[in-house]
């Protein structure tokens, strides 16, 4: 039996033990209940009945998607976003290791057809650029037409150019040996229904133009094992999720981060550049808006130049409402974001939400399921908001300002920025809150990026906090933006999580 969360009692839990800073979502303002359920079936199923006001549907297959779409009684709210999903290959290792043949198969694929037949044409196909039309608002995004439109002709072309020649059964060939090319796998996660199709769209296509790939999907443990404990693999299907500025260029594709032997790490799949390099050290170090914008631009650029991964699509959030639930505010790459400015715009009432992850811990030092954050995100303030281009907007803090070549970020928090209880909060508790995550932190807390970066916190007044960076990032006040502060009263003096 899967239990029901009711976010007012979880608010007064977390006042109680936390003294968190609350967004506009109080107890007297909205009752708000977070439901559990065991599938995507069963939630839409409770949606159709009346039992569920709006849910994020996740992970949900082809089918249930189209069938979403044709139901009169839902309403579907598609949100852009700023991840992406994409093919990795082992470039340490032949043929992968081949610009021609990389650029082969994404002319070989038919991204297109991915998109309508996996997510329903919820979402968008991408370039080797990796960045999605979500950040086209804020001009982060080369919006040029895409370099490697579907074309199996050209295609077997490239590879004939290799020598990779077709033998009598359709496979080709392999000149290093003469013979032809063994099997190809690519690995998927059996709980990612879109995932294990796409994949099963790409073995195909691959397979159209001679290469031998065959749609591999496994259990999370073992895919985890495959991809990132060996470097065995031959290809794999991942997403990456993102926020509104392009930190993610650095952890994945920096060649300063590939600590190879360890597989992947966070340099994906061994990609190196020295003018990728160059232009994201541009970026990490720029003094305003338009210059990284511009390195990042150049960044995009390169990327789709090397091929180091193929792009499938970037996939649109899902939102799912009852008819008579129309009260929605998109914001662009957050369901979280959606559902507190949503429900901020209806003062009377109870709203049921929906969901599939159950709630595990409030704890932000540990791995956060989507009901986790969503409880936490309804009942604290972040340091800032976003708003419609990525840009930040006051939230507990009031500005921010880099210094020292971007390896130094001034926080200044709201003259009245005040936990539930009026209490007003100071530096010293966002500096304590800091410390505490960086002491306790695991890597997949979503608090993890931001402060793994960090090396020391100083009180520079009441109000201001300077957080000293291991190197130059341009764009950290972007991934300190979520975090919320915390009563340095009530935080474990040790080296311990918060119980």
């Amino acid at each position: 039996m899967r239990k029901e969360i009711i976010a007012a009692l979880a608010l007064a839990l977390v006042i109680l033990i936390l003294g968190v800073a609350l967004t506009s979502i109080t107890p007297t303002a909205r009752l708000v209940l977070i439901k559990s359920y065991a599938s995507n079936d069963a939630l839409i199923q409770a949606l159709k009945n009346g039992e569920v006001d709006i849910a994020q549907i996740e992970d949900a297959s082809p089918q249930t998607l189209s069938d979403l779409r044709n139901d009169p009684s839902l309403n579907v709210v598609s949100i852009p976003s700023y991840g992406f999903t994409y093919i990795g290959m082992n470039l340490r290792s032949s043929p992968f290791d081949n610009l021609t043949f990389r650029e082969a198969m994404l002319y070989g694929f038919d991204r297109d057809n991915a998109l309508r037949s996996v997510l329903a044409g919820y979402g968008e196909v991408l370039s080797p650029g990796l960045f999605s039309p979500a950040f086209d608002e804020s001009g982060w995004r080369n919006a040029s037409v895409d370099p490697y439109p579907y074309d199996p002709q050209k295609a077997g072309a490239l590879l004939d150019s290799l020598g990779y020649t077709t033998s009598s059964s359709g496979v080709r060939i392999d000149p290093a040996t003469g013979q032809q090319f063994q099997t190809f796998f690519i690995f998927s996660r059996l709980t990612d229904p879109a995932s294990v199709a796409a994949a099963d769209l790409f073995a195909k296509d691959m397979r159209a133009i001679g290469l031998p790939v065959i749609s591999f999907p496994m259990t999370d443990v073992d895919f985890s094992l495959n991809t990132k404990i060996s470097y065995f693999f031959n290809m794999y299907i991942d997403s990456v999720s993102s926020e509104p500025s392009p930190t993610w260029l650095r952890y994945l594709f920096a060649s300063s981060n590939d600590i190879s032997p360890a597989p992947l790490a966070s340099n994906l799949v061994g990609y190196h550049s020295l003018t990728f390099d160059t232009s994201l050290e541009q970026l990490m170090t720029a003094t305003s808006s338009s210059a990284a914008r511009n390195a990042a631009l150049r960044c995009q650029e390169q990327l789709d130049m090397d091929v180091p991964v193929i792009p499938i699509y970037s996939r649109n959030l899902v939102i799912v409402t009852r008819q008579s639930f129309t009260k929605i505010i998109p914001v662009k790459g957050s369901v979280e974001n959606t559902l507190t400015q949503s429900l901020a715009v209806t003062t009377t009432g109870t709203t049921i939400i929906g969901e599939t992850s159950g709630l595990a811990s409030l704890n932000p030092t540990l791995t956060l399921s989507p009901a986790d954050l969503l409880t936490l995100k309804l009942v604290t303030q972040p340091l800032f908001q976003s708003d419609a281009s990525g840009g930040l907007l006051p939230g507990l803090a009031n500005n921010w300002r880099l210094s020292d070549n971007s390896t130094r970020l001034s926080i200044v928090l709201r003259q009245d920025a005040s936990f539930s209880d009026g209490i007003l909060i100071t530096s010293h508790d966002l500096a304590a809150t800091i410390e505490w995550l960086m002491r306790n932190a695991i890597p997949s807390s979503p608090f993890y990026s931001a402060v793994s970066q960090t090396t020391s916190v100083t009180e520079v007044d009441a109000r201001t906090v300077d957080i000293t960076l291991r190197q130059p990032n341009s764009l950290a006040a972007n991934e300190f933006a979520g975090l919320f502060v915390l009563p340095a009263t009530r935080l474990p003096s040790m080296n311990t999580p918060l119980l």
